[in-house]
């Protein structure tokens, strides 16, 4: 069994559903793909409903699949603008209100980081 995770594949969902109906059970089937126990028993509980179908759970995986993007993360140049308004004075939820309504976005707020700088900025 590998140390890093790898996505399941179609020729493994395939082989998943045949081992399946021969009535192998989860912990042999995740030996023969050399996959963790917990990993064949996710992809069952995901995608069978009565019958697991390799298709549609592959089918189901990439649909879900596109949905997931990486959250954009503040640029440095941004963070450090943000960061001077707070030691200048500003609440960090109002610095983070005000960048918001003027990018006309939802963005992505590092309050914690923002809160030590506006207390560092107070004491």
């Amino acid at each position: 069994m590998n140390a890093s995770y790898r996505h399941l594949t179609l020729s493994e969902r395939e082989s998943i559903m045949i081992l399946l109906a021969q009535g192998k059970k989860q912990s042999e089937i995740a030996r023969q793909l050399g996959r963790s126990c917990s990993t064949i028993s996710r992809e069952l509980k995901r995608h069978a409903l009565k019958v697991y179908r390799a298709s549609s759970a592959h089918s189901s995986y990439q649909k879900h699949r596109k949905k997931c993007k990486a959250i954009p993360k503040l640029k440095r140049a941004e963070y450090s603008r943000r960061s001077e308004k707070v030691v200048q004075g500003g609440e960090p939820q109002t610095v983070q209100e005000r960048t918001a309504r003027r990018a006309n976005a939802v963005i992505v707020f590092q309050f914690f980081d923002y809160i030590v700088i506006w207390c560092k900025a107070r004491c």
